[in-house]
């Protein structure tokens, strides 16, 4: 593949090698033996013709790092293109500098005084000098087509003159670089007669322009290029290189029979000489001896101004002015040797010793005059094209050229666009949604509905994962419509494909797309300008119908339909490749298409990368959009790295309000062609690969450079928001390696501003790893001690940006020391000053030599700091591909932080949530106490209907408080200039949330007086429903005697009957929607968590963090990872505990689930975290924080889920009247079978009891089990030291060290687990189970057995006989004290007849027998089935670790517990025994104070173990740190450390355990690695204790096996 930036250095040879490429003259015989001595001075011999690439002119070498003059002539012409690229307008004038020779002056001799040695030869030392024009023209000769196109491009940004007709140095022919003239733009703008001022931008061969061209007859000492000069700009910048310019020489070679051509474009003055653009020609040398380039002059001049030699009669010379005359072109004659004209009217002017303004005056005067009468004007273009087909010139391009305007001619076909006639408006319009359907509203959807999902806010009817799998959809369904577009590719994207991937050259596609973008500029360019003004014309209208409504309204909808025209007519190039990006990208989302029309798909990002390669700019952020095609990205990025390996890449990005200058310093900096305008000329960002010389790459440590330009912050045009410019912001600081903030001017304001909004994106980015730089530029700086005077200005902006850093740190729970810890910048050496970029006014002002001068600095010193600066690594291009795609995803995150101004506003808005956040759970908490006391009260039949006005006058003394709590936080707090702004939006939202408040919790008290009220009203129905189906039995018993109905009839017959009565309750029922929990949850997390949002949702299975981010930096030196994740894991785990308790808690009052309990929860979970932090010393940061209560939140939705099933099935009528069914059908069936009314009663009563009986026996179980473990299990007969002792035993039966990490760390945890699995062993024993639930059963036979009889003796002595009423109130109130009976629930047999006594006793107490055998049996398979821990409302480890449960204070030195069975004792902590503290992580501070510990030592120190017991160091002189108040203290006076040293009360004693020693033995490898320190020196462990075994160290426990 032939490609510029591949042959990097393969041409053109780094100017510091000193190779000249010296050759013999043999090897050009097609040159001149004259021009083959220049080119071999120049070392340009091997490059001629046309091997200078675009790379060569763009690549970095030496000279990009020095502003050096060039030493030897053969870097004459690098020296030249580098300026010149650059925009240096002193480029021409560059010499070789030699040894400098000491400079002296001595006085002449008198003698010859006034002798000047006129014999030696004059101009000997001139003949070593090139002309400067010389060195231009050779360049210009050895460029090929598309670097002739760049080094035109340059000239003209220059104001140099252009070459427009060149001989051939070969053969002789006139050529004209046609392909690199129709690529230069010009501005203008007509001033007319009326007032107006017409601006132009226009391709500036294509356009019909006048043309004055200026001619020499024979030799003049005047010089006719100085004439022009004053004419277009008063000489300021010689436009044509004349004889006064410095480094002119006599000899020139090369520039002879050239033909020069600039533009005078004129501003919209009334004091510009011409009032329209005009073309002026320049016929360098003698215009007799050029008769091709004077023909051509004369076929295209509008005027020819011919300047005559002062011996203008001599014959030659006369000859030459009749010819001339005798063509129909008007002429102005300048006569060199006359000093007066008698005629002022006539087409002479005498041009001697004439005062140049005044000549200028006359030559313009007469030139204006002359144009005035030429009415038909065609472009220069028409005359170029003529004269190539009538064989006068020659065109210099190649085939490629060729091929590449072909091809771009037909795709201009297929559009349907006319280059010669005006395309109609409204077609033009039609082809970007015709030709380019998979952007526009196609891809801004896609894009919006991909940020959507990374920026989800939480809804009431939807949760997280719902609303990803919705918005999924819909990306879905976006990306399938770009499928069908893709399979049926319209011709236009088809063919362009076909040849974007045509295996042809190179510079054909190249060609193709310069060509394109040419032709797709001149046919929008008109229909933009058309519409621009027409936008204007209605916007000026409907600012004057501000008071009529329905005409403003029209005038509003018209500027919209513009504005969308508008779009449509942008048309180009980048947006012909954005379609290719989004084919690929929507292909590849398909896993059925790969090939489309013929063309692999998967080959497009080829021909990206190939663009990249040849110097050109690609789309990285798509600006209308406004997001990255991350997957064509990263497949460009893969295929570069194909073609030329993974290099490794230096990225420098810029960033500054919109017009600042920023493509214009890339430009200047680099050569490059990024778009300029005044106004939005960059939409999103571009990147531009540019190659660095292979002599080069060691030094610098890189290989390419990556320019990165982006559009402005605040764009008017763009309607940006602040959000917008902070993301961008942020994009662009990230992405380069070092970013460029350019502002006009002085005021930093916005920067201080935007960049603290992106220092604090970066902190709360965890996954983006990267540390940028920046640079400052200071543009339109014209004070030449601007460094100097501005030393305070540079400290006050580093002061703001660390005081601002500081403040965004604070609010991320970090600490930082200023702003350079994540964004390096050193205000006295990353500030650079720039002077105006115009020396002048456009649009005739070339760019200013300092301008370039302070671009050139700012190059060198960016280019240098690889070099430079130590352990700066840049990343790979497979690196730099990562980065784009983490730093993107990351950005799609984040968008807290992105709303506000600054970092300031930004922390005193967190701040002010933050007390939101406490003044809103007042309210909602004492609305959920309210709910509480309602709901206790209603279901004790002790409250009412309670009128809203009663719940007002409630919430209104809580709501008062808090509104004085807000005015005194708005009138006292820092900052309240800041927060003004937020006042009104606080007080609205106390408000709301009071008034919802209040509303709520009358709707919940009315919905739980509907329910009790619909469930006593149901009751009543059941009772009535029961005796009217017992009579309803019994009369259709008596109706059937004789007829024999099957079960499955019979259950139709009941059927029948249930689902009239179903569909009835069903009827009455109160409608509610079903809700989610998980949406409903969520909602209220986002409320409590708003600033970290974006960061911890969408939640993963297991959080993601690291570990050094886990806690506050103050606490990061005390704590190695592993600690550190076990703390973290520690503090989950006991967060989760706590929520299981709450829910269960929740489910045994029978409670539902609403938004306040919701915020209860997460308020009791901050309170646990905070539990955590006060006893564990450590600070979580605030996002940590989040994630550990956001985590135990989500991991509870399904518990909150069953808890509201639950509470919806007690309160739901419907669902406990179909959880009889089953029942009342057997009562049904066993009336039906002829049931007499003594064995109906006694088969409901039983089955009544038989749900009673079993959960007494549960309740029974669950207390024997208990007993059962206190008495015959050792470890659980004592009390909690005892049972620690068995724990100790049981871990060192086990030598496992992560369990006695756990122990040492969260001995409540362990001793929890150790009850439980000891009791879920007891649980497993079968046949004790079995036992024990068949003798739980049994007991309960005789109680009712002998209650029973009970209440029939006493009625049948009392009364005569058993009354069903009578007995069941006798029955129930004895029975009471045994199981959960309710007298309510026997209601509907109380009426049955019992007569006969007896046969009541015995069927009872047979049908008992079985029923309790079958419940018992029933029972049994349950709990010996599956885990059986569940089985029981309070479980038995529960209620054994809360017995053995007390104090849990944990020594600060050793982490022995403390020993106190009251929880909140008064009294000190104490313990019998204490442990080696260097289970507390005590160590030494270094071998040089021995006598001095760190109970928290930090992890980069050299660490030694403490090995001495609390009880014996205590009355030592040792001292320890207290890190809280940060002194040295004595342990004997260990309680002047405060707290937590003061509530302990460490007694001196000598007895020093066994166990730890031998711990501490056996695992010394492991606690060297946990803890990161040593046990040597004075923590080298004792040999004595090395002989304890374990044995010894169990046999202190005192354990009994």
């Amino acid at each position: 593949m032939s490609n510029a930036l591949q042959c990097t250095g393969s041409n053109a040879p780094d100017p510091q090698r000193g190779d000249e490429m010296q050759s013999s003259p043999d090897m050009h015989s097609g040159l001149p033996k004259a021009c083959q001595f220049i080119f071999l001075k120049l070392g340009l011999c091997s490059l001629y013709p046309h091997k200078i690439t675009v790379a060569d002119l763009l690549s970095i070498n030496s000279l990009s790092l020095t502003n050096n003059q060039p030493g030897t002539d053969s870097e004459l012409w690098r020296y030249f293109v580098n300026k010149l690229m650059m925009l240096d307008v002193k480029c021409r004038y560059d010499r070789c500098v030699h040894a400098k020779e000491e400079c002296t002056i001595t006085s002449a001799n008198e003698d010859d005084f006034f002798s000047f040695g006129e014999e030696i030869n004059e101009g000997a030392d001139e003949k070593t000098l090139i002309h400067p024009m010389d060195v231009h023209m050779a360049v210009f000769h050895c460029t090929d087509d598309f670097a002739r196109e760049r080094f035109i491009s340059k000239l003209s940004a220059c104001q140099f003159a252009l070459p427009l007709l060149v001989p051939n140095l070969s053969t002789g022919q006139i050529e004209v670089p046609l392909y690199a003239l129709q690529q230069i733009k010009k501005t203008w703008a007509s001033y007319s007669q009326t007032g107006t001022v017409q601006h132009v931008i226009e391709y500036i061969l294509s356009s019909c322009v006048r043309v004055v061209s200026f001619i020499r007859v024979g030799t003049s000492k005047i010089s006719k290029s100085q004439i022009m000069n004053y004419i277009l700009n008063d000489n300021k910048l010689p436009a044509f290189f004349s004889r006064h310019c410095d480094g002119n020489t006599k000899t020139r070679l090369l520039l002879d029979g050239v033909t020069e051509i600039s533009w005078y474009c004129p501003g919209g003055s009334k004091d510009c000489i011409f009032q329209e653009c005009v073309s002026l020609i320049n016929l360098h040398g003698d215009a007799n001896k050029y008769p091709g380039q004077l023909e051509f002059i004369q076929r295209i001049s509008s005027v020819i101004v011919v300047l005559l030699p002062e011996d203008h009669r001599e014959p030659e010379i006369v000859e030459m002015v009749m010819r001339l005359q005798e063509t129909k072109i008007p002429l102005i004659f300048l006569f060199t040797g006359v000093e007066h004209v008698t005629s002022s009217s006539d087409n002479r002017i005498a041009a001697k010793n004439r005062n140049d303004a005044e000549l200028k005056r006359e030559i313009v005067s007469k030139v204006t005059c002359a144009l005035h009468k030429q009415n038909d004007v065609q472009s220069l273009k028409c005359y170029i094209d003529t004269a190539i087909n009538s064989g006068l010139i020659t065109i210099t391009e190649s085939k490629a050229i060729w091929v590449g305007q072909q091809r771009a001619k037909h795709l201009m076909d297929i559009l349907g666009i006319d280059r010669e006639v005006k395309t109609c408006r409204d077609k033009l319009l039609r082809l970007k949604d015709e030709y380019l359907p998979l952007q526009g509203e196609h891809w801004n959807k896609w894009s919006k509905y991909d940020k959507e999902v990374h920026r989800l806010q939480s809804r009431r009817d939807m949760s997280i994962d719902q609303q990803i799998t919705k918005v999924d959809s819909k990306k879905n369904k976006i990306r399938k419509a770009q499928q069908k577009e893709s399979r049926n590719l319209n011709k236009f994207m088809a063919q362009f494909c076909k040849y974007a991937l045509a295996r042809t050259e190179t510079n054909e596609r190249i060609a193709m797309l310069n060509w394109l973008k040419k032709f797709l500029d001149d046919a929008f360019t008109g229909v933009v300008t058309d519409l621009q003004e027409q936008y204007h014309t209605t916007w000026t209208d409907s600012r004057k119908h501000t008071t009529e409504e329905d005409i403003k309204v029209q005038l509003m909808y018209d500027l919209k339909v513009i504005s969308k025209m508008i779009k449509s007519a942008s048309f180009k190039v980048h947006h012909i490749m954005r379609e290719i990006a989004q084919i690929y990208e929507a292909v590849c989302s398909s896993q059925e298409i790969r090939a489309v029309c013929g063309f692999e798909v998967d080959r497009l990002p080829e021909f990206g990368a190939e663009i990249m390669m040849s110097g050109l700019a690609i789309e990285l952020l798509d600006g209308d959009a406004n997001h990255i095609p991350l997957k064509w990205i990263s497949a460009v990025l893969d295929n570069l790295i194909q073609n030329i390996g993974d290099q490794r890449v230096f990225v420098i990005s810029v960033l500054g309000l919109q017009s600042s200058g920023k493509s214009t310093l890339l430009n200047v900096m680099f050569g490059l062609q990024f778009a300029v305008s005044a106004g939005r000329c960059t939409k999103g960002a571009y990147m531009q690969l540019v190659p660095v010389h292979e002599e080069l790459r060691d030094q610098l440590h890189f290989d390419y450079v990556l320019l990165v330009d982006t559009e402005g912050l605040q764009s008017v045009e763009a309607d940006a928001s602040l959000t917008h410019d902070n993301e961008l912001a942020t994009f662009v600081v990230g992405l380069g390696d070092v970013t460029i903030i350019n502002v006009m001017g002085e005021n930093t304001a916005e920067i201080q501003n935007i960049l603290p909004i992106c220092f604090q994106a970066f902190l709360r980015m965890a996954s983006v790893e990267i540390k940028p730089r920046c640079f400052l530029v200071q543009q339109n700086i014209t004070e030449t001690a601007a460094k100097d005077k501005t030393q305070e200005g540079r400290r006050q902006l580093i002061s703001k940006l660390d005081e601002m850093s500081k403040i965004a740190a604070q609010a991320e729970d970090r600490e930082v020391t200023g702003f350079s810890d994540i964004i390096q910048f050193d205000a006295e050496t990353h500030v650079f000053y720039f002077k105006n970029y115009f020396d002048g006014d456009p649009p005739m002002a070339p760019p200013n030599p300092s301008y370039t001068q302070n671009a050139q600095e700012l190059k060198t010193k960016l280019l240098s700091i690889a070099e430079k600066q130590d352990g700066c690594k840049l990343p790979l291009i497979s690196e730099l591909k990562t980065r784009i795609q983490h730093l993107w995803n990351a950005l799609m995150k984040e968008n807290f932080v992105f709303h506000f101004k600054n970092a300031l506003q930004y922390m005193v808005y967190s701040q002010l949530e933050e007390h939101y956040g406490k003044w809103s759970w007042k309210l909602r908490k004492h609305a959920l106490e309210t709910q509480n006391t309602l709901h206790y009260k209603i279901i004790s039949n002790e409250s009412h209907d309670t009128p809203t006005g009663q719940f007002k006058q409630d919430f209104d003394s809580i709501y008062q408080d808090i509104k004085g709590e807000v005015d005194k936080y708005f009138r006292e707090e820092k900052y309240p200039e800041i927060l003004v702004q937020w006042r009104n939006s606080i007080d609205k939202r106390l408000e709301t949330l009071n008034t919802e408040l209040i509303e709520e919790t009358y709707a919940i008290e009315r919905e739980l007086i509907n329910m009790k009220t619909y469930r006593l009203e149901l009751d009543q129905r059941k009772r009535k429903y029961e005796a009217d189906l017992l009579q309803k039995s019994k009369n259709l018993a008596t109706q059937i005697k004789t007829e024999k109905l099957s079960e499955e009839e019979l259950y139709v017959q009941f059927n029948t009957m249930w689902t009239e009565w179903e569909n009835r309750v069903a009827a009455e029922k109160p409608q509610k929607n079903p809700r989610n929990i998980q949406a409903e949850f969520e909602k209220v997390l986002e409320i409590c968590f708003q600033k970290f949002w974006n960061i911890i949702f969408p939640i993963k299975e297991e959080p993601c963090c690291n570990v050094d981010g886990i806690v506050k930096d103050s606490c990061k030196r005390f704590l190695r990872s592993l600690e550190k994740l076990m703390i973290f894991e520690l503090a989950s785990q006991r967060v989760q505990d706590g929520i299981e308790q709450i829910l269960a808690k929740r489910d045994k009052e029978n409670f539902g689930i609403n938004d306040n309990f919701i915020h209860h929860m997460v308020s009791e979970i901050n309170s646990m975290i905070e539990q955590y932090e006060k006893s564990s010393g450590i600070q979580f940061i605030g996002v940590i924080k989040a994630q550990i209560a956001v985590n135990a939140c989500i991991k509870a939705v399904k518990n909150l889920k069953t808890l509201n099933e639950n509470f919806i099935r007690t309160h739901d009528p419907l669902i406990y009247f179909n959880s009889k069914k089953e029942e009342y059908f057997n009562l049904f069936k066993h009336v039906f079978g002829g049931a007499t009314p003594v064995t109906f009663f006694v088969r409901y009563l039983v089955n009544y009891l038989i749900t009673a009986v079993q959960d007494a026996v549960t309740k029974k179980l669950c207390i024997d089990i208990v007993g059962d473990l206190k008495s015959n299990l050792p470890a659980f007969t004592g009390n909690r030291s005892i049972l620690e002792n068995y724990i100790l035993k049981d871990l060192a039966e086990k030598e496992e060290f992560d369990l006695y990490v756990k122990y040492i760390h969260e001995p409540q945890n362990v001793l929890k687990m150790f009850i439980t699995e000891h009791t879920e062993m007891y649980l497993s024993d079968k046949t004790k189970m079995e036992r024990m639930v068949s003798a739980a059963w049994s007991s309960f036979i005789k109680p009712i057995i002998s209650n029973s009889n009970l209440a029939t003796m006493k009625l049948v002595e009392t009364q005569g006989n058993v009354n069903a009423s009578a007995w069941l109130d006798e029955f129930c109130g004895k029975l009471s004290g045994h199981m959960a009976i309710s007298r309510m629930d026997l209601k509907n047999i109380e009426k049955e007849d019992l007569q006969d006594p007896d046969f009541f006793k015995k069927h009872f107490a047979e049908r008992l027998k079985l029923a309790i055998d079958s419940g018992s049996k029933k029972h049994t398979e349950q709990f010996t089935s599956g885990p059986m821990l569940f089985r029981f409302i309070n479980r038995p480890d529960d209620i054994l670790f809360k017995q053995m449960s007390g104090c849990w204070e944990q020594c600060p030195f050793c982490k022995a517990v403390c020993t106190n069975t009251l929880p909140d004792h008064d009294s000190d902590h104490s313990v019998h025994l204490h442990r080696p503290q260097v289970l507390g992580n005590v160590c030494n501070k270094s071998p040089d104070s021995a006598d001095e510990y760190w109970p928290e030592i930090p992890i980069n120190t050299e660490k030694q173990f403490f090995l001495k017991f609390c009880t014996s160091v205590v009355k030592s002189s040792y001292k320890f740190f207290s890190v809280k108040s940060e002194t040295w203290v004595p342990f004997r006076e260990y309680r002047q450390a405060g707290p937590p040293y003061d509530r302990w009360n460490i007694e001196v004693h000598e007895s020093e355990g066994l166990y730890w020693k031998w711990f501490i033995c056996t695992f010394r490898a492991q606690l060297e690695e946990f803890y990161g320190g040593k046990f040597e020196g004075c923590g080298e462990i004792p040999k004595e204790w090395e002989e304890i075994t374990k044995m010894e160290a169990l046999k202190e426990l005192n354990i009994m096996d």
